[in-house]
């Protein structure tokens, strides 16, 4: 599918200039959050997990959405 931005950890991988803080966590890392999972078990799991931890831009999110109407195919 040629995706480009579409994966786990993003702050290992893009700059952080390129990342925009998502939440301000108070409970379990009690910090800004940015470019990590927000799931505390996800976390825990080094941020890859089958219900969490997949992050994207809005492109590649849309060429996979596209897909799933397709019935799996992308033109």
């Amino acid at each position: 599918m040629q995706l480009q931005s579409i994966g786990f950890n993003p702050n290992k991988v893009i700059t952080p200039d390129r990342l925009v803080p998502t939440e301000i966590e108070t409970g379990f890392r009690s910090q800004e959050i940015t470019g990590d999972v927000h799931d505390p078990g996800a976390s825990l799991m080094n941020g890859i997990s089958g219900h969490a931890g997949l992050f994207s831009d809005a492109y590649d999110v849309a060429c996979m959405m596209q897909m799933l109407l397709n019935n799996g195919t992308l033109e």
